[in-house]
């Protein structure tokens, strides 16, 4: 009986890993008709309907799992990540925190909780979860990456360039260390450089909408706003309708003196969110100055 549970373990851990999901379903399910207390086996499950995307699923037989064996570190770990995905954090914390005690090396656990402290915007926790990380692999690029991330949200910026920095020299074409890095920049006033970061970014990447978008918002921050609308209008052509995008275009438009433009702007800024202040604000302006334009952006 023992060589059957064996090999049918096996058999389904082999197809689950090739992601012949059916496939390994079946053998998992055959494999708790040998043996019901099978904590593999509804281990392997709940792995398997994680990787369906479906978490609801996936709990019952992590649950299991962790029942029949309270020191499964998969298990735990597997769990926490599906109550994560329904959003339920306090308990995804909870299996997580259980994982790491397990096994206290394992660099995925502090990962996930990092991430989990990160949209819980307990910055001092995912930073420490990160640093963790770190300690046990320096050349992490996933938490170089990610204690950049929570620096620039804390606001400390000098450690921010610093995880980036790393991050880029690991992998030097991910764009989005590339547009934190201008980001990092432009928060430290460093405009010259955020400015060259963005501009060689749309260089490599001319498909990338974000950096036409902040290149946008630096030129304004800098006064450059004859430079400012034709980005921020890539970014419109693009298909980008973010009324936050659309309100820099219109103050510009009636900036330029163009109101037949500006108006245009509001209008679909309130059709995007009919009670948008600004918007509205922006088309009182026009109808009390018509066919005038307005100065409102300090020029």
């Amino acid at each position: 009986m023992s060589d059957e549970i064996d090999s049918t373990l096996q058999e389904g851990i082999a197809a689950l890993r090739e992601n012949r999901l059916d496939e390994a379903e079946e053998k998992f399910l055959q494999l708790l008709e040998l043996d019901p207390n099978s904590a593999a086996a509804t281990c392997n499950l709940g792995m398997l309907e994680l990787l369906r995307q479906s978490p609801q699923k996936a709990i019952p037989y992590l649950v299991r799992a962790v029942k029949s064996d309270d020191r499964l570190f998969h298990g735990y770990l597997n769990l926490g990540s599906a109550h994560f995905l329904l959003g339920e954090l306090a308990q995804a914390e909870q299996n997580y925190t259980k994982a790491v005690q397990l096994e206290p090396r394992n660099i995925d656990a502090h990962l996930n909780l990092g991430v989990l402290y990160g949209q819980a915007n307990q910055l001092e926790k995912a930073r420490q979860a990160f640093e963790r990380v770190l300690k046990l692999s320096g050349r992490s690029f996933q938490a170089l990456f990610l204690l950049g991330s929570v620096y620039l949200e804390s606001q400390d910026y000098y450690p921010a360039l610093a995880n980036i920095l790393y991050a880029l020299r690991l992998e030097p074409n991910h764009l989005e260390s590339c547009i934190m890095l201008a980001e990092i920049y432009r928060r430290m006033g460093r405009y010259d450089a955020a400015e060259f970061e963005l501009k060689a970014l749309i260089e490599k990447a001319p498909q990338l909408i974000t950096p036409y978008v902040r290149l946008g918002i630096l030129y304004i921050e800098t006064e450059r706003h004859a430079e400012a609308l034709p980005m921020l209008e890539k970014a419109l052509e693009e298909g980008v309708d973010t009324p936050q995008v659309l309100e820099l275009c219109g103050i510009l438009y009636e900036e330029k003196g163009d109101l037949e433009k500006a108006e245009e702007t509001y209008q679909q800024i309130l059709l995007l969110d009919s009670e948008n202040e600004n918007a509205a604000e922006g088309l009182k302006r026009i109808e009390r100055l018509p066919g005038l334009g307005a100065s409102i952006l300090g020029k």
